[in-house]
């Protein structure tokens, strides 16, 4: 039998565990301490108790983001859904969920995923005999989600299993329907040998690889994962909008608005999207008829407003203002101007550092360098150097440092919706 004991030390009281028991030799019953509980009142309530105290730790399995997106997995069904989607065993689908946990917390080899699986919480969570895990049976999983038959027909398994998930979470969600899609294209380099989509292309660093792309579908305000299409990868950034926009009608996407690089903005990718409904958001490429004077629009005093501030999704401050104007070859578009402070200013020290290294004696070979960079802030003039630089073009210059024009074929988008849509890219891809 066990009581509690109170004791008084030190002017405290402090609260300990004992256990009755019988002393056979001594034939009389005796007292033994089991546990310090913690301080305590006189009257023996506990005040302060004891913190657990682990004296060594065999081994640790860091599990708090695993936690975190298994419980997103659980809530989604994914086991239950990939099961009825794609009509595969229990392992293959708990193989499945595994892929994806691993995609978000390590990105492990697939070689080295059953050991993984095995050292972590998951057979436990899914109630999975994970003894005898191999790696076949991830490659089955990746199998059931896209395949060649012999007669050489592919099978894609996941576009039907991300129209399932979509639908899921879909219809436990408040967020307004409308989606985004990352119409610059991510590459990412492919260590296999027999993915059809898996051809030579310019991976991320710009070094020529085996590489497979993505065009990604997200919603509009949380950048859930709504489709990723495979891109060959021997296909630059410019692949044919006409391809792009036919494949999602294809899909039944409607809402979508296409964020372009601006690398890939014209007046004719412009006119195929709008006829097929869909908004697109970009950046107007540089020397674009009427660029120039927008960037131009505002002074600093005038766009520079507390106002105008918008925040990055990265955190940086930039100043942004919108209003409607023609340009691309459209009549109606949504301009947003927007300047980077940060930007602005090592633009402006950079040019300051170039005009005082030209006026100086900086050499033939280097004047001639300084001359081409600075062709625009130039003029003739007569003496021995035959140029002199220009303050109204300088002037001009500067008002224009760290400025970029953005643009949304949806006029009713503000400044801070437009930013919020270009520059979330990143977000979009890492989403994925």
């Amino acid at each position: 039998m066990t009581f509690t004991k109170t004791l008084p030390i030190g002017g405290r009281f402090y609260l300990s565990e004992y256990e009755s028991y019988w002393d056979a030799k001594a034939q009389k019953t005796r007292q033994r301490f089991l546990r310090y509980l913690g301080r305590c009142d006189k009257d023996g309530r506990l005040l302060d108790p004891v913190r657990p105290r682990v004296d060594s730790v065999h081994s640790a399995f860091p599990v708090g983001p695993l936690t975190v997106f298994y419980a997103g997995a659980r809530e989604l069904s994914i086991v239950e859904r990939t099961r009825a989607t794609l009509d595969v065993p229990l392992p293959t689908a708990q193989a499945f969920l595994a892929l994806g946990l691993n995609q978000v917390v390590h990105r492990l080899p697939i070689c080295r995923l059953p050991d993984w699986i095995r050292e972590s919480p998951i057979p436990a969570w899914e109630t999975w005999d994970a003894v005898e895990l191999r790696k076949r049976e991830f490659e089955r999983a990746l199998d059931a989600l896209c395949h060649l038959q012999p007669t050489g027909t592919k099978v894609e398994g996941g576009f039907a299993l991300q129209d399932e998930l979509t639908r899921a979470w879909r219809a436990d969600t408040r967020e307004p329907p409308g989606y985004y899609y990352d119409f610059d294209t991510t590459k990412v380099r492919y260590y296999g040998t027999t993915l059809p989509y898996a051809e030579k292309g310019h991976a991320s660093d710009r070094s020529i690889r085996t590489v497979v792309g993505f065009g990604l579908v997200t919603s509009r305000v949380h950048h859930h994962p709504v489709q990723c299409r495979p891109i060959v990868g021997s296909r630059n950034d410019m692949i044919s909008v006409d391809e792009t926009v036919a494949r999602m009608e294809a899909a039944g996407l409607r809402g979508v608005t296409l964020v372009m690089d601006r690398g890939m903005v014209s007046a004719a990718n412009l006119k195929v999207v709008r006829k097929a409904g869909y908004h697109q958001v970009g950046m107007v490429r540089d020397g674009t008829e009427g660029w120039w004077e927008a960037l131009g629009r505002w002074t600093e005093k005038e766009l520079e407003r507390p106002e105008h501030l918008v925040v990055r999704p990265s955190g940086e401050r930039l100043f942004a203002r919108a209003w409607t104007g023609s340009m691309l070859g459209q009549n109606q578009l949504r301009l947003t101007l927007v300047v980077d402070p940060e930007e602005k200013e090592a633009e402006r020290l950079g040019r300051a550092e170039r005009l005082q290294e030209l006026q100086g004696n900086p050499g033939k070979v280097r004047l001639r360098e300084l001359r081409t960079e600075l062709k625009d802030l130039v003029g003739k003039a007569r003496g021995r150097r035959g140029f002199r630089v220009v303050p109204e073009k300088v002037e001009a210059d500067e008002l224009r440092d760290g400025r970029r024009l953005l643009f949304s074929t949806d006029v009713e988008m503000s400044a801070a919706e437009m930013c919020r849509a270009y520059f979330e890219r990143d977000a979009i891809e890492k989403s994925f």
